[in-house]
């Protein structure tokens, strides 16, 4: 299960407030939709984030309900009642969201305690988590019947269902908790969580990457096959970290050297290569991706179900799994600056951007045509584009070949004859309302 992606499944409230663009979707078994198409609902809409886990998805939208192909109509609307949503994650019959105060809130099917509101009862309309009151998340993430959630001081929390160990509170304590309880096992503050079918997982700030939970596919990396991990334990077949995921039942991380490291369950290409045997059904410790994103340094990994997206440094989207192993990249118009997936269908957020504007210059009283290339432009009262005066230094060749006064003043003021940006450097793209002068 994994959080909205900040937009991050499994991941620290690393938020993308504010900000306009596209979102792609697209199916990570290829055929008929496997290539990327545009949300047109997302357009013009400030995006906070993206939302994927067991076959549900959905855009985090600023001041609007989550924008979802997967739910049924209007079924995301009543969690509007946090007010504005930061982080979403879906588990398999429950939601949680995390407002912009940092309280989180709970719906859906309960009978496991996934909700964490004291009883084993559904809710159909999202409540608030009392036990995290006062504590802001900054980070969720769902299993199948189990919930994760991170404080901003750094300390996880988990409940629900937990036969498998997946809440991390050790082989003695009851297998099921209706409320939030500290993972105490984990002695050092964390940024990121992360959380399988029936496996969770954990990042710290120093980088180390704890696992515990159902093992039965090595999805635990400790390096053989068991069925229950119920303290939390050490990768330590791994580099320091900065992101990590789950899919059902395989982990992911991304190491400091820019480089995904994959483990657990391979059946499917969700660890990005070939299982065609039964020796290589499982991959018990981490295994570096290699292929085609061997050289290029990886920024973000999601997973969900049996698939695996990834954001190299360059804004390119991959994805690999569902009977896929062979990673591809995403087609999109620009470059993503973040990735998610639901286990069969991925996402890709390319934010509006300016690359380049021609004529450069243009006098300041107006009337001439710009065109302006790049990506996510479209019609919103949301995008403003800013032009800036031209200045120049004294001496400095101006517009019309002219050059300074030499005194040290500048050749051209706001207000002057010439203005406007000298190059795609000088215009300010700005995802605020516009109107407000410039």
């Amino acid at each position: 299960g994994h959080p909205s992606i900040p937009l991050a499944p499994h991941a620290r409230a690393s938020r993308m407030a504010l900000l306009t663009g596209d979102v792609f979707t697209w199916s990570l078994a290829g055929g008929e939709g496997g290539a990327p198409r545009c949300l047109d609902g997302a357009r013009g809409k400030r995006v906070n984030g993206l939302a994927g886990a067991f076959a549900r998805s959905c855009v985090v939208l600023t001041d609007l309900s989550p924008m979802s192909e997967t739910e049924p109509e209007r079924a995301l609307d009543p969690l509007t009642v946090a007010g504005e949503l930061v982080l979403l994650s879906f588990g398999q019959e429950h939601t949680l969201a995390v407002n912009a105060r940092g309280e989180l809130f709970a719906q859906g099917k309960g009978g496991w305690g996934q909700l964490g509101l004291g009883s084993l009862h559904d809710s159909e309309l999202p409540a608030e988590v009392g036990k995290l009151k006062g504590r802001p998340v900054v980070g969720v993430a769902c299993g199948a019947m189990h919930s994760l959630a991170l404080t901003r001081s750094g300390d996880v929390y988990a409940w629900g269902r937990g036969f498998e160990g997946q809440l991390g509170h050790g082989g003695g304590v009851e297998e099921v908790s209706l409320v939030p309880r500290c993972v105490t096992a984990l002695r050092f503050p964390c940024v990121a969580v992360a959380a399988g079918a029936f496996h969770s997982a954990a990042l710290t700030r120093g980088g180390d990457v704890w696992c515990w939970g159902d093992g039965t596919s090595g999805q635990v990396g400790v390096g053989q096959l068991v069925t229950k991990v119920g303290l939390p334990a050490r990768v330590s077949a791994l580099p320091k970290c900065l992101s990590i995921a789950c899919g059902y039942a395989h982990t992911a991380a991304v190491g400091a050297d820019g480089v995904c490291y994959l483990w657990g369950l391979a059946t499917h290409g969700q660890l990005g290569f070939d299982a065609p045997v039964p020796n290589r059904r499982f991959a018990l410790l981490p295994v570096a991706l290699a292929g085609p994103l061997e050289g290029l340094r990886v920024r973000q990994v999601a997973a969900a179900g049996r698939g695996t997206a990834l954001l190299d440094e360059a804004g390119g989207a991959w994805t690999f799994g569902c009977g896929r192993p062979e990673p591809r990249r995403a087609e999109l118009s620009g470059r993503a600056s973040r990735v998610a997936t639901d286990g069969v269908r991925a996402l890709a957020f390319v934010e509006t951007a300016l690359q380049r504007a021609l004529p450069a210059c243009a006098p300041v009283e107006g009337g001439s045509e710009v065109n302006l290339a790049g990506c996510g432009f479209y019609d919103s009262e949301n995008i403003l584009v800013r032009f800036q005066p031209v200045r120049l230094k004294a001496g400095a060749e101006g517009p019309d070949g002219g050059g300074g006064d030499g005194d040290g003043e500048e050749a051209w003021e706001a207000a002057g004859d010439a203005v406007v940006a000298p190059g795609f450097l000088d215009l300010a793209l700005e995802t605020g309302p516009a109107g407000g002068g410039g």
